[in-house]
């Protein structure tokens, strides 16, 4: 097995190794919310002269408050539907109930997290209640990195538990629905304990909550990191490299880069909101406007040329055939026809446009030639041009830079598509390819 061969093994390996695959797939389970709440904020701050004084008519002197109902219920529980996708998919994966290992995390979790607590005195006898509650910020998505280990630490202690047969068992005759629950009680009682006594020992440290530790030693870190012009573009160099050796890269980088892009955006949004200065640049819009036009490597105009210059048959074929993906930021297609994947030649376009393409979003953001992104979730699917316009939430000027990205990649992209198509020509009319023949 050659070098590189083992390298894609190590790759596969990686990606589908269980825990990996469960905060992958887990994160995907606040994109329904994120999406229907996106649209409630569209609504909110559409950009047409007016339209204040339209909805105050139709939904009265408060609509902004009315229209912030779905909003919150979606985007302020972003960690909880993390939370609930991250064991569910852990759980599936070692064939225990996923739905119990769902509520376990759960419950976990608000173990771990410390609540605020009112007191009332009830009017009648005197008595006084204690109630306790969450703060939003536990549950959206500034709590994501406590999320994903709460869920994992709470799923592998269920699923041990469960395996050794450590539960209690009901006789045959017992419903399923029934017995099932039943076998849940012990694994429930000690991922409390656990969470319980993890969360008093840190309670005694300087950090006081799991919270505020995760985030001084993992969460913040990358936080600086994600939002730095250069510790942004490692990350997408790497995406990019792991795609041209045939590795799937956003499946490895996305368990870091996903939370942090997701982060990001809420905090924008809030910002958004509240009418004050957005803090962040690179959300995961950012990305699909400049990063990945046509999906990764910036191939959608590239992905044209094949289709409409291409003189080869096959690079024609495979342009035509690879452009309605395309448009929805698809490229598995042409990376894989051409291919993209271990060649030489291409692997230089498609890091080289991610990059320039950074450099470009970037820079006019910090020059204030555009602005920085609101919050505003649509699917990753939406095609270039349609998605600036509304991730910017209708500014024009991020559709002048989003085409002006195309441009770049297009100028890029265009030697390198002269030579894989004369190199394709060549080998359909049977001619030898050689350095002196201009055909590599």
């Amino acid at each position: 097995m050659s070098f590189m061969d083992k390298f894609q093994e190590i790759g596969f390996k990686f990606s589908n190794q269980r825990h990996i695959d469960a905060v992958k797939n887990g994160v995907l389970a606040s994109l329904p919310g994120t999406l229907a709440g996106s649209v409630f904020l569209i609504i909110r701050y559409f950009p047409i002269p007016g339209w204040a004084g339209f909805l105050e008519t139709v939904l009265g002197p408060n609509y902004a408050e009315i229209l912030s109902y779905p909003i919150a219920a979606t985007f302020d529980m972003v960690g909880i539907a993390v939370l609930l996708g991250v064991a569910y998919n852990l759980a599936r994966s070692y064939e225990v109930n996923p739905f119990m290992g769902s509520i376990i995390a759960l419950s976990g979790y608000f173990t771990l997290t410390p609540s605020f607590h009112m007191q009332n005195v009830a009017e009648l006898d005197q008595m006084i209640q204690v109630s306790g509650t969450w703060a939003l910020s536990y549950t959206g998505a500034g709590s994501l990195f406590v999320v994903i280990f709460t869920a994992l630490i709470s799923v592998e202690i269920y699923r041990k538990t469960v395996q050794r047969g450590f539960v209690i068992k009901l006789p045959d005759m017992v419903p399923p629905n029934v017995s099932n629950n039943f076998m849940a009680i012990i694994p429930t009682f000690i991922v409390l304990v656990v969470m319980w006594i993890v969360r008093i020992i840190i309670s005694l440290t300087p950090y006081d909550t799991i919270h505020n530790l995760i985030n001084v030693i993992i969460q913040a870190p990358l936080l600086n990191l994600g939002n730095t012009f250069w510790g942004y573009s490692i990350l997408m160099f790497l995406k990019d490299l792991l795609w041209t050796v045939g590795i799937h890269g956003p499946n490895l980088i996305s368990p870091i880069l996903t939370p942090l892009e997701i982060l990001f955006r809420d905090a924008n949004r809030i910002a958004f909101e509240a009418g004050e200065t957005l803090p962040y640049i690179f959300t995961q819009s950012f990305r699909n406007i400049f990063v990945q036009n046509g999906g990764s490597g910036n191939t959608l105009m590239f992905t044209f040329m094949c289709a409409f210059l291409g003189k080869s048959e096959r690079i024609k074929a495979i342009g035509k055939l690879s452009l309605g993906p395309a448009l929805f930021q698809i490229n598995e297609p042409i990376i894989f026809g051409i291919p993209i994947v271990l060649n030489p030649i291409m692997i230089i376009p498609f890091i080289l446009t991610s990059f320039l393409g950074i450099v470009i979003g970037y820079f006019a953001t910090t020059l204030g030639m555009i602005v920085r992104l609101p919050g505003i979730e649509i699917p990753w699917t939406t095609p270039p041009i349609i998605n600036a316009y509304l991730t910017s939430n209708g500014e024009v000027s991020m559709v002048i830079a989003q085409i002006v990205t195309l441009l770049m990649t297009a100028i890029v992209y265009y030697p390198f598509f002269i030579i894989v198509d004369k190199q394709a020509l060549a080998e359909e009319r049977g001619e030898k390819i050689t350095p002196s023949s201009g055909n590599i």
